[in-house]
């Protein structure tokens, strides 16, 4: 895995663990197995990194309504398309904690 995606897959350890409050760089370099110094090369802030965070999150998400979109048909009812979606987003790993702390961080932060 790229130092990047590392770094990203920490934060979202970190996020998941302690919250969005208790995020710190150095318990996400920590987590992504790398120094302080190199992640700071590659989100010079907090903010930039929770940006980032989102970012990937949201085009994650994305693609789970995609893929789920794609398996309706014109004749499916509205409801059957909600059930289909929201057992595609469990069965992918949403609504965890990580998901309730992100979205705090994405409505308080005036940067994401």
């Amino acid at each position: 895995m790229k130092r990047r995606a590392r770094i990203v897959e920490g934060a979202m350890e970190v996020i998941a663990t302690d919250g969005i409050d208790a995020l710190n760089m150095r318990d996400i370099a920590k987590a992504a197995g790398v120094g302080i110094g190199t992640l700071y090369d590659y989100f010079p802030s907090r903010s930039d990194l929770i940006c980032h965070v989102t970012d990937d999150w949201l085009t994650r998400k994305l693609a789970v309504f995609d893929a789920t979109i794609a398996t309706v048909s014109k004749d499916d009812k509205f409801r059957n398309f909600i059930v289909r979606y929201r057992k595609a987003m469990q069965d992918a790993g949403f609504g965890t904690p990580f998901d309730t702390e992100i979205s705090r961080a994405a409505a308080n932060d005036k940067k994401v």
